[in-house]
Formats: C-alpha cells, structure tokens, sequence
C-alpha cells in the first residue's frame, strides 16, 4: 500500500505528525485481540499492513457481528467485484456499516 507522503512542507508535517502517533504496541494488541476472536491478522507487522489489513471493511463487521451477533446484515466482498469504483464503494459501505453499529 502506498500511503508514503512525498510532499513538502504543511502536508508533510502532517503526514509525519501521523506516523509518530501510530504504536506499534497498540497494533499487537489489537492483532493479538483479533486473532483470539477468530477474525484473523495482517499478513505481517507494521502500518501498512494493518491498513490493508482493514482497508475493505470486512473484518470490522465480522468483529461487529461478533461483539453484537447479526449487527450487519450484509457484508460486502469487495474481491468479486470487476469495476474499481464499485470496489470503492463497497468496502465504503462495510466500513459505514460498523460506524453506524457502533
């Protein structure tokens, strides 16, 4: 995923300012949580992959559904979908899903 800010000045700062928030411990954490509720983990550690890792939506309804059973009705599968826009708006529509829910 290519989440690198090659920019200048504010965006940048704000871009770096981000990435210092972000803790690796934290990440562990909630990898470790998600994978003893059987929802899983990122291929490997880091930022990248853990966006990646819920970028579609799909493992924030199966831990909705499994914290409130049937919360989501229906959860997209964004790989079977051919248009790249449609894609976008599916894994949208699974993460709108499990802010509503919560």
């Amino acid at each position: 995923m290519a989440n690198k800010v090659q920019g200048y000045g504010f965006s940048k700062e704000v871009a770096d300012k981000i990435n210092q928030k972000y803790s690796d411990k934290d990440e562990t954490e909630i990898n470790n949580w998600f994978q003893n509720l059987g929802l899983g983990q990122p291929v490997g550690p880091g930022k990248e992959n853990f966006q990646e890792f819920l970028q579609d939506g799909q493992i924030l309804c199966k831990l909705a559904n499994t914290l409130q059973p049937d919360s989501i009705r229906k959860v997209h599968n964004p790989e079977t979908i051919r248009i790249q826009a449609m894609k976008s708006m599916k894994c949208q529509e699974n993460i709108s899903f499990f802010f509503k829910m919560v």
